[in-house]
C-alpha cells in the first residue's frame, strides 16, 4: 500500500502539514491491515475479544512500541519521540492519521498507523555582504546586510493531499507518478505536490492551516487575518491582493522570504544544486522525469530525491516554490525549478518570477515558519 506524506512547510513542508495540511509528512490511514485479532478470555462466559493493533511510525524520531486496543477503547497517547539531525533540530506537530491530527479520545475500530509531523529548525544567520559563496549568489550579494532568523521548515513541498485536506479540492493539472515513473490515479497522487496554485492561494493556505492549529495568522488583507473575509482568490492582478503584509514576528505559516529560501535551499554547503553537485541525486527535472523535448510527463512523490544538508527535500525541482518577494517590483519571486526544467533552473542561486494570479502545473510552494 502506499505512503502519504502530511502536511505542512523555521523547521522544515519533513503533511509547512505542514502541520505543511503542511510540514513533515504524514502517512494515510491506508497502510495494509492485518485483520482484527480475537482473543479468547478466561472470563466464564468465554466472551471473544476483537483487539486491533495502533502502530506508530516515528518517522525517523525515537522508537515508539504499538499498542493493542480492544474494539471501541481507546489508545493511549505515548509521549512524544525525539529526533535530530547533523545540523538541525526537530520539533514534534502531533501523530496524525492520514492528513488529520489524530484524536486519542477516539475509539480505536480498525488497525491504524499513526504518523509522526515534524517541522525542521533550521539555524538563523548574519549576512554582512562581505561574504563569497558557492555558487555565486544574486541575493546575499556584495555590500547587502541582512538577518535570516531561526526556521521551522517543512521539509517537503505541501501535497496534493495536504492541500486537499485543509482546503477540501485538489487544483492540481500535472500527471503525478512515483519515483519508478509509474503514472498514479486516484488517492495514489496525493503524496506528490500540488500544483496549479497562484500566489494568492498559497497565503489563503498558509493562514488557513494557521487558524486550524491555534497559531496567529502572518498574512493581513483589508485589515483582516482570516481568508473567508478576503473574497474569492483572484485570476487577475488585484491591487486589494497585492496589498496583502505579513507579520513575521507570527508564529503561524507563511511562504519563506528569498533569502530564507536560498539559505534553506544551500543547507549549509556549498553545492549547486540542493544537496549535491550531481543534480540526479537530488532533483526531478526534465532528465529525470522524461520530459525532454515534445515529452511531458509530470511531477513525482515528494521526499523520493536526497535531501539537502538541513534535511530538506525537492528544494531542487519537482515544482517551482513560490516566495514573499516582489520582483522587480511587479511579479512575485518563485525558486527551486521543476519537473520538467533544465538542470540550471534548478540550481539554488537561480532566480525567477511569475505574475501573483497566475497558475500553472509545475508550481507549487513549501511552508516555514519564524521559530518562537
Amino acid at each position: 500500500m502506499r505512503r502519504f506524506f502530511g502536511g505542512v512547510a523555521l523547521t522544515l513542508c519533513a503533511a509547512l502539514t505542514m502541520s505543511f495540511a503542511s510540514c513533515s509528512s504524514g502517512s494515510s490511514d491506508s497502510e495494509e491491515k492485518t485483520g482484527p485479532t480475537v482473543v479468547t478470555t478466561e472470563s466464564p462466559e468465554n466472551v471473544a475479544v476483537t483487539t486491533y493493533t495502533v502502530t506508530f511510525d516515528s518517522d525517523g524520531g525515537s522508537e515508539v512500541a504499538s499498542q493493542t486496543v480492544e474494539s471501541g477503547k481507546t489508545a493511549t497517547k505515548p509521549a512524544d519521540p525525539a529526533k535530530s539531525g547533523e545540523k538541525t533540530s526537530y520539533v514534534f506537530l502531533g501523530w496524525y492519521n492520514g492528513y488529520s491530527t489524530f484524536d486519542f479520545a477516539s475509539a480505536i475500530t480498525a488497525d491504524v498507523t499513526l504518523k509522526a509531523k515534524w517541522l525542521v529548525e533550521v539555524p538563523g544567520t548574519t549576512i554582512t555582504g562581505s561574504e563569497s559563496w558557492t555558487p555565486a549568489s544574486k541575493v546575499f550579494v556584495s555590500g547587502r546586510s541582512l538577518t535570516i532568523g531561526d526556521l521551522y521548515v517543512c521539509d517537503h513541498e505541501v501535497t496534493r493531499g495536504e492541500f486537499k485536506s485543509l482546503m477540501g479540492t485538489d487544483p492540481s493539472m500535472a500527471d503525478a507518478y512515483d519515483k519508478d515513473g509509474n503514472k498514479l490515479t486516484g488517492d495514489d497522487v496525493l503524496n506528490n505536490p500540488v500544483n496549479y496554485v497562484n500566489w494568492y492561494d498559497a497565503i489563503v493556505y498558509c493562514n488557513k492551516l494557521s487558524i486550524k492549529e491555534g497559531l496567529t495568522p502572518c498574512y493581513t488583507i483589508s485589515g483582516s487575518t482570516d481568508p473567508d473575509n478576503w473574497g474569492s482568490v483572484p485570476t487577475s492582478r488585484g491591487s486589494k491582493w497585492d496589498a496583502a503584509t505579513c507579520d513575521f514576528t507570527a508564529n503561524g505559516y507563511r511562504l519563506p522570504t528569498e533569502a530564507e529560501w536560498e539559505w534553506l535551499a544551500r543547507g549549509g554547503e556549498n553545492y549547486t544544486y540542493a544537496g549535491s553537485d550531481t543534480v540526479d541525486d537530488v532533483a526531478w527535472y526534465a532528465v529525470t522525469t522524461g520530459s525532454t523535448g515534445s515529452s511531458r510527463t509530470g511531477s513525482r512523490d515528494v521526499k523520493t530525491k536526497a535531501a539537502n544538508g538541513y534535511g530538506l527535500y525537492d528544494m531542487s525541482g519537482n515544482v517551482w516554490e513560490w516566495c514573499w518577494d516582489w520582483y522587480e517590483g511587479y511579479n512575485r519571486v518563485r525558486r527551486g525549478g521543476a519537473w520538467y526544467n533544465g538542470a540550471f533552473r534548478c540550481e539554488v542561486a537561480y532566480r525567477y518570477s511569475y505574475d501573483p494570479s497566475e497558475r500553472y502545473n509545475d508550481v507549487g510552494f513549501r511552508l516555514v515558519r519564524s521559530a518562537q
